[in-house]
């Protein structure tokens, strides 16, 4: 699968339209849709909603682990052309996320062993400030039929 087509990559991950992360039917959707720079790399903008607060005008923290876990699953399963599951993604929160601020999320393929990806990324505001960096493991399955 070549990531730079992406008529290619939509149609690997034919997904659930009621994605939290990508769902283009789903209305509280982060609106996840990615740019693969390379293989092993991508971005995509982000933007929080009211229904994703958490505290007042802030975004929730489980939200911003969505976001990060949606761009890293999804740098994985693109470096190794088949699907993969989050193992373990470990968060450092460095500033908090107003809602309805404009964020782009990063994610890059850090290594890969056998079924075993390690993906790191990071969450930054419209002024390159980071929000969240994570790292993570997922391991590859066997793709839907």
């Amino acid at each position: 699968m070549d990531p730079a087509d992406p008529a290619q990559v939509a149609r690997f991950f034919t997904h659930n339209s009621q994605c939290i992360g990508c769902g283009a039917e789903n209305p509280l959707s982060l609106g996840f849709r990615p740019e693969h720079t390379d293989s092993r790399t991508l971005r995509s903008a982000i933007t929080f909603a009211p229904a994703h607060q958490g505290g007042p005008a802030l975004s929730h923290g489980g939200v911003i682990a969505t976001a990060l876990d949606e761009a890293l699953g999804r740098a994985a399963c693109v470096a190794v052309g088949s699907h993969a599951v989050t193992a373990r993604l470990e968060l450092k929160y460095i500033a908090p996320a107003s809602v309805e601020g404009q964020y782009e999320v990063h994610a890059h393929v850090d290594s890969i062993d056998g079924r075993r990806v390690r993906v790191s990324g990071t969450l930054r505001g419209a002024d390159g400030a980071p929000i969240a960096e994570a790292t993570g493991l997922w391991i590859t399955v066997p793709n839907p039929v």
